[in-house]
């Protein structure tokens, strides 16, 4: 995903946005490509302390079974801005495919930070 952050993001205060791909974690076996891709991720992140602590919110479109159905998915939390590291969101809306959920955890690891960040992602709903 595209990450706006950087030496030019790192104060208190400051925000800045990520977007990109969700892909299917059984792409990885293989090297991902445009048959991987389920969704697409939005979000903002603010740093909220010195020590690599953001507060982040994603918004996130999910192809569900034949890719006809979508569901969509807001979550917040705060995420620790470093490689192997992350955080838990609370699920804060959902919708279309999900109208049925009203509560879920996403949980997420930064893989690798850089021009391709990479996010590691477990959602659950309940």
């Amino acid at each position: 995903m595209y990450d706006e952050f950087g030496p030019s993001v790192s104060t208190m205060g400051q925000t800045a946005g990520l977007n990109g791909m969700i892909y299917d974690a059984e792409g990885l076996e293989d090297d991902l490509n445009d048959s991987n891709v389920i969704g697409a991720l939005k979000g903002s992140c603010s740093v909220v302390s010195t020590k690599d602590d953001h507060l982040c919110t994603f918004e996130m479109l999910i192809a569900e079974g034949d890719g006809l159905d979508f569901g969509t998915i807001i979550a917040s939390g705060a995420m620790e801005y470093k490689t192997g590291s992350g955080g838990f969101l609370i699920v804060e809306a959902a919708g279309d495919a999900y109208n049925g959920y009203n509560s879920g955890i996403l949980s997420l690891t930064y893989e690798s930070i850089g021009m391709d960040t990479i996010l590691m992602g477990e959602l659950s709903l309940s």
